[in-house]
C-alpha cells in the first residue's frame, strides 16, 4: 500500500483484541458476561499489510472452550476476533534490549510530569494478560 512505513527489519508489533462471550445457562436472564483481552504480538512481514493480513487470518476464526471458575463450576465460552487494533513497526531486530514500542505525546515543562514507580509496584502489577 502506497504510503506504508516498512520496517528495516521486517518485523511488526501488531495489537489485536479477541472476545470471550460466556455462554449462558438456561437458567440465567441477565445480560451475556463478556471480557476482552488486547494481545500485542510480533509479526514477521514485508509490510504492514502483510502483517494487518497475517494476523487477522491467524486470529480470525471463532474458538470456544471451557474454563473452571474458583468455586469448581465449569463455564462455556466463546471466542471471537475483535480486529487489529494497531500495528508499530520495528526498527531493530526483536532482542534483549530492543525497542518494541515506543508512545509519544506534546506537553510544554510546566505541564509535564512523570511518576516513575519503584521496582517494587512494576513487579507487583505484573501480569500475564497485560491488565
Amino acid at each position: 500500500m502506497e504510503g506504508e512505513v516498512i520496517s528495516p527489519v521486517g518485523w511488526y508489533a501488531v495489537t489485536y483484541a479477541q472476545v470471550f462471550t460466556l455462554v449462558r445457562k438456561e437458567s440465567d436472564s441477565g445480560p451475556t458476561n463478556c471480557w476482552v483481552h488486547e494481545n500485542t504480538i510480533l509479526v514477521k512481514a514485508s509490510s504492514p499489510t502483510e502483517a494487518y493480513d497475517r494476523c487477522e487470518q491467524e486470529f480470525s476464526h471463532v474458538c470456544d472452550g471451557d474454563y473452571k471458575e474458583a468455586d469448581d463450576e465449569s463455564i462455556r465460552y466463546i471466542g471471537s476476533f475483535g480486529g487489529v487494533l494497531h500495528i508499530h513497526v520495528l526498527f531493530q531486530e526483536p532482542g534483549d534490549f530492543s525497542e518494541v514500542l515506543s508512545l509519544k505525546g506534546e506537553a510544554t515543562s510546566d505541564e509535564f510530569s512523570i511518576r516513575v514507580r519503584s521496582r517494587h509496584e512494576v513487579i507487583d502489577t505484573a501480569d500475564a494478560f497485560g491488565g
